[in-house]
């Protein structure tokens, strides 16, 4: 008899992930989504919660070019001092 068949999964209760999501990033539990699907052996499950992860990053990303084009077009000095005295 195969004891691995009988071992439960260890899966991302969903209610943590809603919590995790909130605390960090909407990516972080969509990360999380993807590791539940792929421990139960989901493929398009888990390739649909990837491509969440990726499309996350490159939303991220461009928010984040976007905030720092913007500072250096308001102030450029800025970036190169410190204010904080």
């Amino acid at each position: 008899m195969n004891k691995s068949s009988h071992l439960p999964i260890a899966l991302w209760n969903p209610l943590w992930t809603i919590i995790w999501s909130f605390l960090f990033t909407p990516i972080f539990g969509a990360f999380l989504q993807r590791t539940n699907w792929s421990d139960m052996g989901e493929a398009d499950e888990t390739s649909t919660c990837g491509l969440w992860v990726f499309l996350g990053f490159v939303y991220m990303g461009g928010f984040l070019k976007a905030n720092f084009l913007n500072s250096i077009s308001s102030d450029p000095i800025s970036l190169f001092t410190f204010s904080g005295l």
